[in-house]
């Protein structure tokens, strides 16, 4: 897995990743990039293309779209398509 993919940067309690799902490396691997969020970091922030959330455990996905008082797509999606 390329260090371009994940780059940790933690800040006290949030770590912030730079997971780039343009990153060519990401395509040649893309289930070994989300095994390791899953074990290291499931709930995980990327300041990449303007900052968005990434969630990795199928539980935290489904609350998450359960919960759109806390999670919301209603200012739009800032990530780009491939």
């Amino acid at each position: 897995m390329s260090e371009r993919t994940i780059d940790r940067v933690t800040d006290g309690q949030e770590t912030n990743i730079d997971f780039d799902h343009t990153d060519p490396d990401f395509f040649q691997s893309p289930y070994r990039t989300f095994q390791d969020l899953h074990a290291t970091c499931p709930v995980a922030r990327s300041s990449k293309f303007g900052g968005f959330w990434v969630l990795s455990k199928y539980a935290d996905v489904v609350e998450a779209a359960r919960d759109t008082t806390t999670f919301s797509s209603a200012e739009g999606i800032s990530i780009p398509k491939v």
